[in-house]
């Protein structure tokens, strides 16, 4: 490996495990370090670590402070919001293209990861469901590939790291999370897409809808509500059709070059 090979693996492995103790709790939220200490408790080099801070703290996860300092980013309801805003858009989007293109391994992957995770919550092992758990979700947007696929899985993980802080609600609640998943699966099979995408948004709303009540009783969603509404709607109904139309004009206005579809 060239001395820059070794250097990026030295990066990604401080990235790793720095990303993974702040979404795992073990870097408590708040927490502030110096970047001597830091590098200590990962057991990375600084040099390495120093670039790993820079990606984390792109993410959001990390705050830079003076003096050599960082400090874990706090969780709050506007940002579990915004996650799950964006998430519930993102993810509907996803499995529109996606749950028609499904292949029957992929259909086959997708009902054993959710009787393993009916199994672990059988069993309340919640650690071992989280492994099934996340590539049940993996494998719903993984056909878009690329930069899409990736912010996924972030959000997937930002989300993670409320529940991780706030507790899932107990058996009822995984009980609850496993009829969802359920049903997804059950959409995904029969390739029906916007079922499909109603469904992931039905579990994404009562989770976070769970969890805020955990975190800060009371509080409303209005991003969340929102992002429900447009991510249920059926792009070839009148409603999306308008929408599109507008935004085509608007853009011909304007006097955009982009090439945009002709009316149908």
């Amino acid at each position: 490996m060239t001395e820059k090979g070794v250097h990026g693996h030295g990066v990604e492995l401080a990235r790793q495990r720095l990303r993974g103790a702040i979404l795992s709790g073990t870097f408590a939220p708040g927490a502030q370090m110096r970047q001597a200490q830091l590098a200590d408790a990962l057991g990375v080099g600084r040099t390495p670590l120093r670039e790993a801070i820079h990606i984390v703290q792109e993410e959001g996860l990390l705050v830079s402070d003076p003096n050599r300092t960082v400090r874990v980013a706090e969780l709050s309801a506007d940002d579990l919001e915004a996650v799950y805003a964006i998430r519930i858009v993102q993810d509907a989007t996803t499995v529109r293209s996606t749950i028609p293109r499904l292949t029957p391994d992929e259909a086959g992957e997708l009902r054993a990861l959710v009787a393993k995770m009916d199994h672990f919550a059988h069993e309340q092992d919640y650690d071992r469901y989280a492994v099934p758990h996340r590539a049940f979700h993996e494998l719903l947007v993984a056909g878009a590939g690329g930069r899409v696929f990736a912010l996924s899985m972030q959000l997937f993980d930002h989300a993670e790291r409320y529940r991780h802080a706030y507790g899932s609600g107990g058996p009822r609640s995984y009980e609850m999370a496993d009829r969802e998943h359920h049903a997804i699966l059950e959409a995904a099979i029969d390739r029906d897409a916007s079922r499909c995408a109603k469904e992931l948004v039905n579990h994404y709303a009562r989770t976070v809808a769970g969890v805020i009540e955990r975190f800060e009783p009371g509080t409303t969603l209005p991003r969340v509500e929102f992002a429900c509404a447009i991510a249920i709607a059926e792009p070839d109904q009148p409603g999306g059709a308008a929408v599109w139309k507008r935004a085509r004009d608007m853009h011909r206005d304007a006097g955009g070059r982009v090439h945009l579809p002709a009316d149908t």
